[in-house]
């Protein structure tokens, strides 16, 4: 019942006339169907401005249909003020009839996705996930929505591998490394021992004073070798692992003043320890330092340009334990030069890492015959190949529709599912938009960051090949070789002249005799009588 009707039902009876061509019926009609348009105005607009009704066709008239938005853009411009309007925070060109209503569908999951995200403050780590995995379609509710999230990482202080420059190493001299990070920092230490060091090094120690941290290698190395303290309790030289006493010690920021240590000489030859030119197998004593009217050195079997033992110590001013005639003072040259590796910190910046395809929200599932072919050669089995052959060629929303149209059980999702989804084939969503939404994160992420930070957005794209290759191996055929060599027969007289001595050989010989003894002696005040 129209506003015309109710209007004239509420007039007195001489007014009720079942004649509607009069003047004052058409006068009323008129009246009625303004009120009844201004009402269906009101209820458009209130319409407009709910997220769930309104949509995004333009009014008619409009000439730049690019330039214009619609209601649901101007809903999500609401929300995103404080953020910054821009261009690419839109629709785009909305396809016109059904068509349009199914792009506007999407566009409105997105759209609550990201409201509901602003809502709650997008400016931290959590949320920032939340934003981007929203403008590609992951809201909450969704199923596999969680799954989904987690594939979006947040990498922090953009690091990136560094290197401080080689230090040639001298034994017990400090060095000094500079850590630009600004907090302590997990090193790698790579030491080369140089190539004509004459001696090896016994029990290798890298000392860090200004963290209070020593982590030593229980072995001996000698020149050319490799040997590299990695952060945590391990140690590897020249390739093979080891378990260190203490832990390599972390960098702290700033300055950090280091110094190596380790003992020279040789050390006892033991089974499967020590280097074997570098160790002694003689005697207890074989390994003592040559000391001057020393009982426990044997001039030939002692040594005399360095220390033996771990007991001989490389002297060092006024220090317990070490003492003058059993040290060494020589090696002011380099033993062996240091390279520090570390993961250099970037302070106020980020990554924000998106996986390019995450299947059920920005790519689809398809399976086709070179899909079943390389399935196939993987040993699936040929009843599981059966039911994805009666999806061949379609293209599937998400992983839970897909495998029930395929009719897997749990049982064969569980065991197979893996395996399927890495030899899928995965169209994009999102080819067929004007505006694709990968576009639109860096603005979005650019607006919520805090400001002075530096963001980046870094999508991650995997690559599925297949190479038919056959191996084929061709005859092989020995052809002989000519060649042509001038040669020229010669006789040869071999005979010997036994003179040795032309001149003859003349001995020179001589004898001597030489006679000891003690002969007597007697003195003046004696009662001897030889004298």
């Amino acid at each position: 019942m129209g506003r015309s009707t109710s209007i004239i039902q509420r007039l007195p009876h001489f007014y009720q006339s079942e004649e509607v061509l009069n003047l004052f019926y058409q006068f009323v009609e008129a009246f009625g169907h303004a009120c009844d348009v201004a009402e269906e105005d009101l209820l458009r607009v209130m319409r407009s401005h709910w997220v769930d009704s309104a949509d995004n066709s333009l009014p008619a008239g409009v000439v730049n249909a690019t330039a214009a938005k619609g209601d649901l853009d101007k809903i999500f411009t609401l929300y995103i003020e404080r953020l910054g309007v821009t261009s690419l925070l839109q629709q785009g060109a909305r396809r016109p009839g059904e068509e349009g209503k199914l792009d506007d569908e999407v566009y409105r999951t997105r759209i609550k996705g990201l409201i509901n995200v602003l809502r709650s403050g997008a400016s931290t780590k959590e949320n920032i996930v939340k934003i981007v995995g929203a403008n590609l379609g992951i809201v909450d509710d969704a199923d596999g929505a969680a799954e989904a999230l987690g594939k979006i990482q947040i990498v922090e202080y953009l690091p990136e591998k560094a290197t401080l420059p080689t230090v040639d190493t001298v034994l017990y001299e400090p060095f000094t490394l500079i850590n630009p990070n600004v907090v302590p920092t997990p090193t790698e230490f790579r030491l080369k021992v140089r190539e004509d060091l004459p001696y090896p090094l016994t029990g290798p120690a890298l000392v860090n004073f200004t963290s209070g941290e020593k982590v030593q290698y229980n072995g001996t190395v000698k020149a050319g070798d490799v040997l590299s303290f990695f952060p945590g309790k391990k140690v590897m030289r020249n390739g093979e692992e080891f378990v260190p006493d203490g832990q390599t010690p972390l960098m702290l920021p700033g300055e950090n003043i280091l110094r190596l240590e380790a003992e020279v000489g040789l050390v006892k030859g033991k089974f499967d320890e020590g280097i074997f030119d570098f160790s002694t197998f003689a005697s207890e004593n074989a390994d003592a330092v040559g000391i001057f009217n020393n009982p426990g050195a044997v001039f030939d079997l002692a040594t005399f340009d360095f220390a033996g033992e771990l007991t001989n110590k490389v002297a060092r001013f006024d220090e317990e334990g070490v003492y003058f005639d059993l040290a060494v003072f020589a090696f002011p040259d380099p033993v062996a030069s240091l390279e520090a590796k570390f993961t250099r910190l970037h302070p106020a910046t980020f990554m924000v890492r998106i996986p390019w395809d995450i299947p059920s929200f920005t790519v689809n599932l398809k399976v086709t015959d070179l899909v079943l072919e390389r399935l196939e050669a993987t040993g699936l089995p040929p009843e599981i190949l059966a039911k994805l052959e009666t999806v061949n060629g379609q293209e599937i929303g998400t992983e839970k529709e897909f495998f029930e149209k395929a009719g897997l059980t749990e049982t064969e999702q569980d065991e197979h599912k893996a395996l399927i989804l890495s030899q899928l084939e995965y169209p994009d969503k999102f080819s067929n938009l004007p505006i694709n939404p990968r576009s639109q994160i860096k603005p979005i992420v650019d607006k919520v960051r805090a400001a002075g930070v530096y963001a980046v957005v870094d999508y991650v794209k995997n690559f599925t090949e297949r190479h038919d290759m056959t191996d084929q191996i061709a005859g092989l055929q020995i052809a002989g070789t000519q060649e042509d060599q001038q040669m020229e027969e010669a006789n040869f007289d071999i005979g010997s002249v036994q003179t040795p001595y032309p001149d003859g050989l003349e001995h020179e010989m001589s004898d001597s005799l030489l006679l000891a003894g003690v002969f007597d002696y007697t003195g003046f005040d004696s009662l001897n009588s030889f004298a």
